[in-house]
């Protein structure tokens, strides 16, 4: 009997001592992750997502009506949205670079060209801003080694500071709705402050939510193309009303979708589908970067100021990506500085 109780008491020690050490494994595994801090608690991350079957694009998020209330909302009406087929973007670079040597911002363009691209957005049903940005896009793609101010298309200074003013016009947005966020600089902060300069800091979106948000966004039935159920994701973002949209004379309708998501960026152009995934200009990062944030915080929204491609939307969102434009940000600071430096005589901004 007195040998079945030692047995017994070895038994329980050697299991507790087990417990002991996977709880000291633990935390110091949590202890060595860089990016522990600048995540709460409830942030829904799944180590396991980098597999096909449970990465994030694939995963059902049912959110039942008294989570949507206790999670902070950001409403992203977009009404008007719609993405850009491939084909209407192939169409137009004809037309924007007649050839290699195309050269200059179109506000020192004749006016009967500029006359002539504006009928031709008008009978696509996009932007002449949206053309434009493609238009650059493509330029770049023509001669990637020269820069903007060697193609025409701007001083660098320039061109950094709409970025930052695009920056601070969402972030004003976002504020108005009361959402707290932290912004690149405050996330490096946070990380040097725990981790020192030695270890570096992998992923910062322009903006990181402090908790999982809920991103509740309204766009034209269109989009639909981009979220259907061929895409496992679909019921990730389900289309939840649809409505008579008041500015396309009840013709057009739209979708309303809700998501959960931890990350927002700013772009500050058009998403072209027709430029390369290569790594390399500023859309060819855009499917890295998009991959990189799911995996380090969960799903995400990419915000472009001229809109986005179809066939690019369709790869973020497969990724756990929303594509959306900034119709609903108060954009007039930006505007003001671009007329300083790529609008006409008349103050129409022609990037």
């Amino acid at each position: 009997m007195k040998s079945k109780a030692n047995k017994s008491k070895k038994r329980k020690q050697k299991q507790l001592d087990l417990e002991t050490k996977n709880e000291n494994h633990s935390k110091e595994k949590s202890h060595h992750n860089p990016f522990s801090l600048l995540l709460n608690s409830d942030t829904p991350i799944d180590k396991s997502s980098t597999s096909s079957s449970s990465h994030p694009s694939n995963k059902k998020q049912n959110i039942s009506p008294s989570l949507a209330n206790k999670i902070p909302t950001l409403i992203w009406n977009s009404p008007n949205q719609i993405y850009t087929p491939l084909e209407t973007e192939l169409s137009f670079i004809p037309i924007l670079i007649r050839s290699k040597n195309e050269h200059g911002m179109y506000c020192t363009k004749p006016k009967q060209r500029i006359k002539t691209l504006q009928t031709q957005c008008e009978s696509n049903s996009i932007s002449i801003l949206q053309a434009l940005s493609l238009r650059r896009h493509h330029m770049k793609l023509l001669r990637s080694r020269q820069t903007h101010d060697l193609l025409g298309l701007g001083n660098e200074s320039n061109i950094r500071k709409a970025a930052a003013l695009f920056e601070s016009c969402l972030s004003n947005f976002v504020s108005q709705q009361k959402i707290n966020f932290m912004t690149e600089k405050a996330q490096r902060k946070r990380f040097r402050k725990v981790h020192g300069d030695q270890t570096k800091l992998v992923g910062t979106p322009d903006f990181l939510f402090e908790s999982p948000i809920l991103f509740k966004a309204t766009m034209g039935l269109s989009c639909l193309s981009v979220l259907s159920p061929h895409h496992k994701n679909i019921e990730r973002a389900k289309p939840s009303s649809y409505q008579p949209n008041p500015n396309h004379n009840n013709i057009e309708l739209h979708i309303t979708i809700t998501m959960k998501i931890k990350w927002m960026e700013a772009k500050m152009f058009y998403g072209a589908s027709s430029i390369p995934n290569d790594g390399s200009s500023a859309v060819g990062k855009l499917l890295s970067t998009a991959e990189k944030y799911v995996d380090l915080y969960g799903n995400g929204v990419m915000i472009f100021a001229y809109g986005c491609g179809q066939e690019l939307a369709s790869k973020l969102y497969r990724k756990g990506v929303l594509a959306m434009d900034a119709s609903p940000c108060d954009l007039t600071l930006l505007k003001e500085q671009q007329r300083t430096w790529c609008a006409d005589q008349d103050g129409t901004i022609l990037i």
